[in-house]
């Protein structure tokens, strides 16, 4: 597409790195048991469609569709145990150091 080498090394690195990235992300997942395993396994399929897909017209958004699902679950998940922790009393004010 460009010959510039500069760009063949960017593009390298992140067409190699965003897949790396999201089994990463889905073995994270998987492993600390924050999310169901279908989640992690929702995330990591419809990221990769979502990725491979052109976003043109109704069927793009159909085939993006599981990726913004899992990513509503996940972060109503990992929002909801944020707040069980011990130790974190949302009701205080939030100091900042001076």
């Amino acid at each position: 597409m460009f010959s510039s080498v500069v760009f063949n090394m960017f593009f390298g690195a992140y067409a190699i790195g965003v897949p790396v990235a999201t089994a990463l992300m889905e073995t994270a997942l998987w492993r600390s048991r924050i999310a169901s395993r279908w989640l992690a396994v929702l995330y990591f399929g419809g990221l990769e469609i979502a990725f491979q897909v052109p976003s043109v017209g109704i069927v793009g958004v159909l085939l993006m569709l599981p990726f913004a699902v899992a990513m509503v679950l996940l972060a109503r998940r990992i929002w909801c145990a944020a707040a069980l922790q011990p130790g974190n009393d949302s009701s205080q004010p939030v100091t900042l150091p001076v």
